[in-house]
């Protein structure tokens, strides 16, 4: 869909975009290709999150650093039919005069970084992500009222009847968030408030999503491949947690474990508080910008019918009523994700009138240009472990690599400022 002068009218695809081109059953496709390449970075950050050296994760799964970074990104910047639909689009833009798209991409088509083409530079022409209310309201049709507990809809009504005003900054009661102390302060001299009281938990998240003003939320987050609408925001996790042994896995093959437990219970089974994508919606969401600082917070799959159903957790909330949501289209370095806020947050605090199109244009950059150098000076401001500004010098992380600097886009009104009001 476009929105300007004039109406553009249909417009037929190139004809290399087919379904085809994209998943088939030799695995060649683009979307193969790129969920092959997502497999590959998340065993990798698991890998380094259980404690095993990069040279060890080589050794058990040679090449596969370089199976999103190298392969599955090269894939889409060289894709000939995903640059013509991008360069389709520019000439639709160009014919209606108008310089944003409000794209409606099918189903998993919206997993991948259109940003970063130079089709959709801001300079160029803004790209609106929109989501279907209408196949998302028939998937909600498809969730038995039973399924949602009732204490959920209690703590709803006292969130909008009032009492202590909800917090603007939410990070989750986890001992795996070395940034949390440093995200929560420069999240509140942007958003303003006060850390909750009390710690957080399930409730004051919806509390928090269920009031209106900008949000951030600091916490792990899974998309659930398997079942789209059982990924989750881990809310709460407990002081101990049994270590994982020490292998590559893939959470895929986790998934069927714990998915009906999860919307059952609200609660995996080591004990950790979890928020499933498909609660905050149903409740109905109010801010105007919620910024994620969690894991493929932004991204979305296809459902069994094949719509483009925002399945998901920024998605299903850009449907329950945020204005926008700002998240990670795939696993992120929580360096990356501290870095990438850090620099939005002040850009914004510059810019207020600036779109956030183009301010999150603008930080994908700015982490782009670092070099280990740079990213070791900037971690030493975190005040966290030396441990993890050792990562940085021993090259562990390199900021030039797309998976670090490229995940980070906006889903809705790409177009407001920080400075709008509500």
């Amino acid at each position: 869909m476009a929105r300007g002068r004039a109406d553009p009218g249909l417009f037929a695809l190139p004809r290399a975009c087919d379904l085809g081109h994209w998943r088939n059953e030799q695995g060649s496709g683009l979307l193969d290709r790129w969920q092959q390449g997502l497999d590959g970075l998340e065993r990798w950050n698991e890998g380094l999150a259980q404690g095993l050296l990069p040279d060890d994760i080589e050794a058990q799964a040679p090449g596969l650093r370089e199976t999103f970074d190298r392969s599955a990104w090269s894939a889409l910047q060289a894709d000939g039919p995903a640059k013509a639909l991008a360069a389709q689009l520019a000439v639709l833009a160009e014919r209606a005069g108008v310089t944003r798209l409000s794209l409606l991409l099918p189903a998993e088509l919206g997993q991948l970084p259109w940003e970063t083409l130079p089709e959709f530079a801001p300079e160029r022409l803004f790209l609106s992500r929109a989501v279907s209310l209408e196949s998302w309201l028939r998937q909600r049709a498809a969730i038995p009222a039973s399924a949602l507990p009732a204490s959920t809809h209690e703590h709803a009504t006292s969130a909008r009847a009032g009492g202590a005003p909800a917090s603007r900054v939410l990070v989750a009661d986890d001992a795996s968030l070395p940034f949390g102390t440093a995200e929560e302060e420069q999240a509140l001299a942007f958003h303003g408030g006060a850390p909750a009281i009390g710690g957080t938990s399930v409730l004051s998240v919806l509390r928090a999503l269920t009031a209106p003003g900008g949000k951030h939320l600091l916490m792990h987050a899974v998309y659930a491949q398997l079942n789209p609408w059982a990924s989750y925001l881990r809310v709460r996790a407990p002081a101990r947690v049994a270590q994982q042994p020490l292998a590559l896995t893939l959470r895929a093959d986790a998934d069927r474990d714990w998915i009906s437990e999860l919307l059952e219970q609200g609660a995996d089974n080591r004990g950790r508080e979890l928020l499933a994508a498909w609660i905050p919606p149903v409740l109905g969401v109010t801010p105007d910008t919620l910024t994620l600082s969690a894991c493929e917070a932004a991204r979305c799959g296809a459902d069994q019918s094949g719509l483009a159903t925002p399945v998901g957790l920024g998605p299903a909330l850009l449907a329950g009523g945020a204005g926008r949501v700002i998240g990670a289209l795939w696993p992120c370095n929580q360096e990356a994700a501290w870095l990438f806020y850090r620099t939005l947050f002040r850009a914004a605090q510059q810019a207020p009138q600036a779109a956030w199109y183009q301010l999150v244009h603008d930080a994908r950059r700015t982490l782009q240009g670092l070099d280990s150098a740079a990213l070791t000076e900037l971690l030493s401001e975190a005040d966290v472990a030396p441990d993890w500004q050792m990562r940085a010098q021993a090259g562990w992380i390199d900021p030039k690599r797309p998976s670090f600097w490229a995940p980070f886009v906006v889903l809705g009104n790409a177009l407001g400022a920080p400075g709008d009001v509500a």
